[in-house]
C-alpha cells in the first residue's frame, strides 16, 4: 500500500467531525493509500496553528516520514497575510515546497487550492492558490483544479460556515480522489 501524507489546516484534519471522516483519509482510502494526516487547525504557510506549527513544520514531518506521495492544500489561514503582504505568502510557500521537493525528489507532490465554504471565495484566494500552484508545478508536481466544492452548498457546512460537516468531508475526499485518479497521478517509488 503506497504511503502518503497531507499538509493542511483544520479542514484537512476534519475539525469537529469524527477523525475517520476527514477528507484526506477518505481520499486515501479510495486510492488505496496509507495516509498520515499532518494537518493542524489554524496553520498555514505564514501562520502557526493551534500547536504552534506552520506548514513548513509539517514539511519537516513529511521529510522524516519519506512518503511516496504528499498532498498540500492551500489554506484560508494565509488570507490575512495575503491581503497585506502577498509576497510573504509567495515566498513562504515557495520555500516550503522547494525544501520538500529537494529533500524528497522521488515523492509525488500534489497541490490543491484553499477550501472555502458555501459562499464565493474572495479575490485574495488567488494569492494563496497561485503561490502554491506555481511552487508545486515548478517542482515538477501536480495541481488539482477542483474548484469550489461547497459553493452554494450550506448543507455541507458546519454552523461556522467554514468547516465542512461529515457529508462535506466525504464529498471533498471523493472529489480529490477522483481528480487524482482522472489525472493518472501515481505515488513515487517506495523509500528504502
Amino acid at each position: 500500500m503506497p504511503s502518503a501524507a497531507v499538509i493542511g489546516d483544520s479542514i484537512a484534519i476534519g475539525w469537529n467531525v469524527p477523525a475517520d471522516d476527514a477528507w484526506p483519509l477518505i481520499a486515501a482510502d479510495r486510492l488505496g493509500w496509507n495516509l498520515t494526516d499532518l494537518g493542524e487547525g489554524g496553520a498555514g504557510f505564514t501562520k502557526p496553528g493551534v500547536n504552534t506549527h506552520d506548514f513548513d513544520d509539517q514539511v519537516s514531518a513529511v521529510i522524516r516520514l519519506r512518503p511516496q506521495v504528499v498532498i498540500i492544500a492551500a489554506t484560508i489561514n494565509d488570507a490575512a497575510t495575503a491581503k497585506v503582504a502577498p509576497g510573504t505568502v509567495k515566498t513562504a510557500t515557495q520555500a516550503s515546497v522547494d525544501r520538500l521537493s529537494n529533500a524528497l525528489p522521488d515523492t509525488t507532490v500534489i497541490g490543491m487550492g484553499a477550501v472555502w465554504g458555501a459562499m464565493a471565495a474572495p479575490a485574495v484566494t488567488s494569492v494563496m492558490d497561485d503561490a502554491l500552484k506555481n511552487a508545486v508545478l515548478g517542482a515538477g508536481g501536480h495541481w488539482l483544479a477542483i474548484g469550489q466544492t461547497f459553493l452554494g452548498r450550506a448543507d455541507l457546512m458546519q454552523t461556522d460556515g467554514i468547516h465542512p460537516n461529515a457529508a462535506g468531508q466525504t464529498l471533498l475526499g471523493k472529489t480529490v480522489a477522483d481528480a487524482i485518479a482522472k489525472a493518472g497521478i501515481e505515488p513515487g517509488p517506495a523509500s528504502e
